[in-house]
């Protein structure tokens, strides 16, 4: 498992694949839904280039349109609950402050595939006279896990908000604003973003494809809350690969 071989949302969380309940299509979502509710539908890779689905034998996924980049490939099949809590253990190992946190899910238990209904009437009766419970060891396991559900969930929301308490805490002591760092985002992003396009008028092909490639990836989006509209374009310059070599990876020297 590789935090490098998923998508990241505007505050850095790893994106999983999620169904539509209604449509039945997949899309990336984020790992910590529904603490947080962030979605995309295609990602950029590591190098903020936009990236094509493919097939394989093994499932969809996605790849960057560069056949030069050496970006990873993001694997775009539906993992289990048990993935997601892997996934979320390795993400807050890599915060120094959340290194310790752990998510632990039950082991599952063997189950029967098929089952008749005299098979299931007998193990109620059975299991009623020595527990008191009238339920197949499959409802306990889907009751137990329903439980386990609720609990897990409790787990993360009270880890999100020790992170964001922190947050707030940090950007009040900077800004003079207690609000965590997405309520920034929503707040101060909007804001620049108009003022980067007044600047981004005059500015070079170049540099206004590099933004676009920045802005909507979201992970990197996030970062233009450090750059004030001043300082955009150093900021797009200082990011602009400055060798022929990388030069060329480049969309604008790319044909799309």
């Amino acid at each position: 498992m590789n935090l490098n071989k998923h998508p990241k949302c505007e505050l850095g969380h790893p994106y999983v694949v999620r169904t539509n309940s209604y449509t039945k299509e997949k899309f990336w979502g984020c790992v910590f839904y529904p603490e947080h509710k962030s979605t995309i539908d295609t990602p950029y890779c590591s190098n903020n280039h936009p990236m094509d689905k493919y097939n394989s034998q093994s499932g969809e996924y996605f790849r960057c349109k560069n056949s030069s980049c050496t970006s990873l490939n993001y694997d775009f099949e539906q993992k289990d609950r048990r993935y997601h809590a892997q996934l979320i253990n390795l993400y807050f190992k890599s915060i120094k402050e959340y290194e310790d946190f752990r998510v632990d899910l039950p082991s599952e238990w063997e189950l029967q595939k098929a089952r008749t209904e005299k098979q299931e009437k007998a193990e109620k009766d059975k299991n009623l006279k020595e527990t008191g419970h009238a339920e197949t060891n499959y409802e306990r396991y889907h009751r137990e896990k329903e439980e386990s559900e609720i609990r897990y969930q409790k787990i993360i929301k009270a880890a999100l908000e020790s992170k964001r308490e922190k947050e707030r805490s940090e950007n009040f002591n900077e800004y003079g604003v207690k609000e965590t760092n997405e309520e920034r985002i929503k707040r101060v992003l909007p804001l620049y973003e108009k003022e980067y396009h007044k600047i981004l008028k005059t500015s070079s092909p170049e540099l206004k494809e590099l933004f676009l490639n920045h802005w909507n990836n979201p992970s990197m989006q996030a970062r233009f809350i450090k750059i004030e509209p001043h300082q955009l374009l150093d900021y797009l310059n200082l990011m602009k690969p400055n060798t022929d070599g990388l030069n060329s990876f480049m969309p604008w020297n790319r044909g799309y």
